[in-house]
């Protein structure tokens, strides 16, 4: 077979197929960029491609597409649910399940037919307000949209104070507008609001209280409910969960939406369906759940009155949010799914069948997913992979085993075979936050690293690739990724680094806006080789000499750049600098010494001034 060479430039990155929005992800890369990366180094069909950090699926999925056999592995039990259920699609049977939902649905409302009624039209979704005390008349002040000064600061009413509201008690909350529909708009999804009423909050509370009570009635209330604890952890401590009174998982969903939520699942789980088509259900009500929760919001200049699902990657309680009517987003998701399931029939000839990871590696099946660590994957024999293709976790950027227990903790009640609450034991992330059971520092999501992809070099074939995407704002995340990979046996080639650009429509994102992150992905190209020459043109200088010979470069070409533009540039020169330098952590410690985020900023400041986004070159 002919070497491959590294591919040469990224392409024009789209945004996600329907596959890939029926349930959130984190970070999930742009799918054509992956399908592209995978018809250049995996020509020969059927190659076995593996990614280690399974994440989203996209690799997976993708590498089906393109005619592979695909093996992958994550330690979360939500990316393995996901990753099978994304595969699954092409084979689902839309008949059966629509006929499924259609009785789910009738049941809902006939026998609950006050479920989300209120003057006789159908409740799309309640806004509820926080309020807290002001501080110079100690009465109560909502802390709405509609008395905020725009800049975290609020007005009271009555005496005319303007603060800045200390700690609210989640707790501390009132219904302060309802949104209508017609009757019978649930069955059509997102229909078109009615009415808009803006209530005395008593009339509005009275209602959901009675629809509670009667839930209760019912044997669907809080009683039934178990309540999962947010450990002591990174994102308890950053949204300072427990000082504003969450404690349970479920309190991040409103009382009345965990009933519903209950019966749903327990209806899916009681039901005549095979156990397939119960997971392929639970995992429509799964992907319903980011859209019911405490995290929505109303964002008029974005969406009018349709609600702003959960978008940022914490858990971020807002003072104002919507409890949207669950068995409408369980009918939308649904909905979604069957776009989704007749857009991959489409791809496939012969739908993918899962399997052993035994049995994909001898032909028999084509994908399997493996729910535990990639440090050690016996089932894979040595050199027996083609490709490896993968998305290692970016630093602490994002916290994916905290994050997903806001699912899992609702899915154990239904599948019990996944964990409520993640082992994030063996997950590469390092903490933001320090001196909680279990956290991290670089060193140890290094050496994570270091053993994931040391069993990746083990089961790849010689003279293939690894190929990464990374990106990360801070060079302590750079050290371990390259130490790491460095460490396992693998060699960077000539052109080996590109950079590719991410989706335009995603740039204005919460979490891509958020820190000046940059925007788009190094894409490594390493290689398990004996024939590279492996000698290293010696280093002249340390980091810092390098940074400022970039630095004077970039200020030559550019008067003003973007935050992510400087970075994305700053750091495709140095990172091949970076990884000549590293060996072992004995021999590069001269030429990373106090190599810091804070570091590389002060020596920017000396070339240029920032401001809202935009560093302006210093005038001489």
């Amino acid at each position: 077979m002919k070497q491959i060479e590294p591919i040469k430039s990224g392409i024009k990155a789209v945004q996600h197929e329907p596959e890939y929005t029926v349930h959130r992800y984190f970070a999930r890369r742009p799918h054509n960029v992956i399908n592209y990366l995978i018809t250049h180094y995996a020509p020969d069909k059927p190659s076995l491609v593996f990614d280690p950090f399974g994440g989203g699926g996209t690799m997976l999925y993708e590498s089906l597409i393109c005619g592979h056999r695909a093996i992958a592995c994550d330690t979360s039990d939500l990316a393995a649910f996901i990753i099978e259920q994304e595969a699954l699609m092409p084979s689902a049977n839309l008949d059966i399940l629509s006929e499924f939902v259609d009785e789910l649905m009738s049941e809902l409302s006939d026998t609950f037919s006050f479920l989300y009624s209120f003057q006789k039209k159908e409740v799309y979704w309640i806004q509820w307000s926080s309020y807290t005390s002001c501080p110079s008349c100690g009465r109560n002040v909502y802390l709405s949209p509609y008395n905020t000064m725009g800049t975290g600061k609020y007005t009271c009413t009555d005496c005319g104070e303007i603060f800045r509201p200390q700690r609210v008690h989640a707790d501390n909350i009132t219904p302060t507008e309802i949104s209508l529909l017609e009757k019978g708009s649930i069955r059509k999804g997102r229909a078109n609001i009615q009415e808009r009423i803006k209530l005395p909050s008593k009339v509005i509370l009275a209602y959901y209280n009675n629809l509670c009570e009667e839930l209760e009635k019912l044997g669907l209330g809080e009683s039934m409910i178990p309540c999962t604890p947010i450990p002591d952890c990174n994102l308890q401590r950053e949204s300072a969960l427990h000082k504003k009174g969450i404690l349970y998982f479920e309190q991040f969903i409103p009382k009345a939406t965990r009933a519903i939520i209950t019966f749903i699942g327990n209806y899916i789980v009681n039901s005549n369906l095979s156990n397939e088509e119960k997971r392929c259900m639970l995992f429509v009500l799964s992907a319903s759940l980011r859209y019911c929760s405490r995290f929505s919001t109303l964002n008029k200049s974005w969406r009018g009155d349709k609600p702003m699902e959960w978008a940022k990657s914490n858990f971020w309680t807002p003072y104002t949010f919507v409890e949207v009517n669950p068995i409408i987003t369980f009918y939308e998701r649904w909905e979604s799914y069957i776009i989704a399931s007749r857009n991959a029939k489409k791809k496939y000839q012969k739908f993918p069948e899962m399997g052993t990871c035994s049995e994909v590696v001898n032909g028999s099946k084509t994908f399997s997913v493996i729910n535990a660590s990639s440090d050690s994957v016996p089932d894979l024999p040595d050199c027996s992979v083609d490709l490896v293709i993968t998305d290692p976790p970016y630093g602490s950027y994002l916290h994916y085993g905290e994050l997903s227990a806001f699912w899992t903790t609702w899915l154990n009640k239904f599948l019990p075979e996944i964990s409520s609450v993640p082992d994030r034991t063996k997950e590469a992330v390092p903490a933001r936050k320090t001196g909680y059971p279990g956290w991290k520092d670089f060193s140890e999501y290094e050496d994570i690293l270091s053993k994931v992809f040391s069993e990746t070099y083990r089961v790849l074939k010689e003279n293939h690739y690894c190929v990464v995407t990374f990106n990360n704002k801070e060079p302590e995340a750079w050290i371990a990724f390259l130490r790491a990979v460095k460490r396992a046996g693998f060699i960077l080639p000539p052109g080996g680094i590109i950079f590719q650009d991410g989706v335009e429509a995603y740039k204005k994102s919460i979490d891509s806006r958020r820190g000046g992150a940059i925007f788009g992905d190094f894409v490594y190209s390493f290689i398990k080789s004996k024939s590279y020459d492996t000698s290293e043109e010696p280093l002249d200088a340390t980091w810092l000499v390098y940074l400022e010979r970039t630095l004077e470069m970039i200020a030559n070409e550019n008067d003003t750049i973007s935050n992510v533009s400087l970075y994305t540039k700053i750091y495709f020169d140095l990172l091949p600098v970076l990884f000549r330098a590293i060996d072992i952590r004995e021999k590069d410690c001269a030429f990373i010494k106090d190599m810091s985020f804070k570091n590389f900023e002060l020596k920017i400041q000396h070339f240029f001034d920032y401001s809202d986004g935009i560093w302006t070159k210093k005038k001489k």
